[in-house]
């Protein structure tokens, strides 16, 4: 009979070898994906103009019947910013609340609601559905961005008031073409967990944080990203690496997540996910 020790050892050394199976799985996936999107890039860098000192930024939002935290958490923070030179898209993924009217009650002309005719087909377990939901408004809402730059904000998440003029500076300091910063997350009640990492070898990009040129709206979010235990976001960034993206990273929590009202847990473990 082995060991209680040695039977430990054995399950390390077994999750250590498919752990490092899949990053194998991932590097030739992923590499498919950067030998077409490489030329991509460049073609676009090419025709880009260079980036302006008071540009135009895209807030990409997609949503889905969360009309109530749109009107008091997300939308509040988005006009508090101090770079107010944005436009806000803010697709719905066929929603049925009032998601539309209350977009509208802000009279803000910076604000656009566009609702999707058909939501969009996702995985029915929790885990893969977590990966992918919400990947068909959000490449919807970067289809029509007409900003120098492109912010993504999660329909739950707010930002501080000097996000978007935070990843700004930097993203001009140092040429960079993606730029994100750390986020802090309500995991439990009153419980917080502070995400986002320098070294994007280490894949700690709260999406929330990300700021982007729109020509790199080129690499699209892939449906089936959950293969390869990704989420559709990371799916991108990981691409986006191989590529040679400049990057670029605020070291300030630029992003908050509480839980959503009467849950308790958050992400793929929320109780009102569907």
């Amino acid at each position: 009979m082995l060991g209680l020790g040695l039977r430990r050892r054995l399950r390390l050394l077994s999750i250590r070898s498919r752990a490092a199976l899949r990053e194998r799985q991932r590097a030739v996936v992923l590499g498919r994906y950067a030998r077409r999107e490489r030329p991509l890039l460049e073609s676009a860098r090419a025709a880009a103009m260079p980036p302006s000192a008071d540009p135009l930024v895209t807030v990409t939002i997609a949503t889905w019947n969360r009309a109530p935290i749109l009107a008091t958490r997300t939308i509040p923070a988005l006009l508090r910013q101090t770079h107010a030179n944005f436009e806000a898209i803010i697709v719905g993924d066929c929603c049925s609340d009032d998601s539309a009217a209350v977009v509208a009650s802000f009279g803000d002309p910076r604000l656009r609601f566009i609702n999707l005719p058909e939501r969009g087909r996702y995985p029915d377990d929790p885990f893969k559905r977590h990966c992918v939901a919400g990947s068909v408004p959000m490449m919807h809402a970067r289809s029509l961005a007409g900003g120098e730059w492109i912010a993504h904000l999660d329909d739950d998440e707010e930002w501080v008031p000097e996000h978007l003029e935070l990843l700004l500076r930097r993203a001009m300091q140092t040429d960079a073409e993606l730029v994100w910063g750390r986020a802090r997350y309500e995991t439990a009640p009153g419980e917080w967990l502070t995400q986002g990492n320098a070294d994007m070898q280490a894949w700690d990009i709260p999406h929330s944080t990300v700021m982007m040129r729109s020509y790199l709206r080129l690499f699209q979010e892939s449906m089936t990203s959950w293969r390869l235990a990704l989420g559709a976001d990371h799916h991108r960034f990981r691409r986006m690496a191989l590529c040679g993206v400049r990057t670029a990273f605020v070291d300030e929590v630029i992003t908050i997540g509480a839980l959503r009202p009467g849950t308790t847990a958050n992400w793929s473990k929320a109780e009102d996910i569907q």
